[in-house]
């Protein structure tokens, strides 16, 4: 109302301003998953032209903006969570016009990692078994330092955030070499390495025995040896020579170290040399493990002496020794 001060005539004039307007009201996102990957979108309204400001206490939530003015739009993406506790964040928009405060919360789900496996595994040098591991994670998972021998059905994995748990087989390849082996491994959450199980795997050494053997023979004998062969796997007879005779050229081994026996018999040697060989008994599954067999026989030996008988009449008799060796 204006009043005039000379005849005391008045005048009105209505005034009109909206409200000041700000959503203050909290927002609350709870059972965040642990490997998130999905934005939470915050719309709010704000009288035009005033200006807002956003601080967060968790640095893994990850908010698209932190100022602005009049209405706003904020999206948080928050980051992956590596411990094996809940966490909790929270985020704040303030007025600066007049201190009032939106307040915006994320609860987020623990880290869940989990293998279930014996301590170790031990197979034999030729094992053809395989056994299972279950590995439960919140997230990818992977397997570090697993030697060569050790065959894996898979070294790396998700599991989807707890839905789905991950199952690998494990089993040893053969062990053709005559020492043990032994080796560990882990499976180690990739997110957070500090989760992890190590296993550890052994497997026994190949069994071959290598010693040696000699045998001679004299001329005529046909005599016989026998000779034991101890092999993880099967075995292969090569060089023997045609005047040796042997029953078994090959021979199937077997893992509990029993022997196999072989039986090597000779042939008169009616020739006139000497004769010898090496027969080699060969692993199948390692050509560097080898048995040797050295035969020997001497020479068939048949000489008539020269000597001359002389007559010196017809009615002579005479008798002459004749050596024949």
């Amino acid at each position: 109302v204006i009043t005039s001060v000379y005849n005391n005539k008045t005048r009105e004039f209505e005034v009109d301003q909206d409200a000041f307007v700000f959503d203050n009201s909290a927002v609350s996102n709870e059972n965040v998953v642990v490997m998130n990957n999905q934005s939470y979108p915050v719309n709010f309204d704000l009288t035009a032209e005033a200006p807002w400001t956003l601080t967060c206490d968790a640095e893994w939530l990850s908010p698209s903006a932190t100022s602005g003015t009049g209405n706003g739009s904020i999206e948080f993406k928050p980051k992956p969570n590596p411990n094996t506790t809940e966490r909790t964040g929270k985020a704040t928009v303030k007025c600066t016009v007049n201190g009032e405060e939106k307040v915006i919360t994320f609860v987020q789900e623990k880290y869940e990692f989990e293998v279930t496996s014996e301590p170790s595994y031990s197979y034999t040098e030729l094992d053809k078994g395989s056994d299972e591991i279950q590995i439960h994670s919140s997230g990818q998972w992977e397997v570090v330092n697993a030697p060569e021998w050790v065959v894996l059905s898979a070294k790396k994995g998700n599991s989807d955030n707890n839905d789905v748990d991950s199952k690998i087989t494990i089993k040893a390849k053969e062990n053709v070499q005559t020492s043990d082996r032994n080796a560990d491994f882990t499976i180690q959450s990739s997110l957070n390495p500090a989760l992890k199980k190590q296993i550890s795997i052994s497997q026994a050494a190949f069994k071959f025995n290598s010693d040696s053997h000699s045998f001679t023979y004299a001329t005529l004998e046909e005599r016989t040896n026998q000779v034991e062969v101890i092999s993880s796997g099967s075995w292969t007879v090569s060089g023997k020579p045609e005047w040796i005779k042997m029953d078994k050229s090959t021979g199937l081994g077997n893992e509990d170290g029993n022997p196999e026996t072989i039986t090597i018999t000779s042939t008169e040697n009616l020739t006139d040399s000497d004769r010898t060989a090496t027969i080699n008994i060969i692993s199948d599954k390692n050509s560097d493990l080898v048995k040797k067999i050295a035969v020997s026989q001497s020479k068939f030996v048949f000489e008539v002496g020269e000597t001359d008988v002389v007559y010196t009449s017809p009615l002579d008799e005479i008798t002459k020794s004749v050596t024949v060796e």
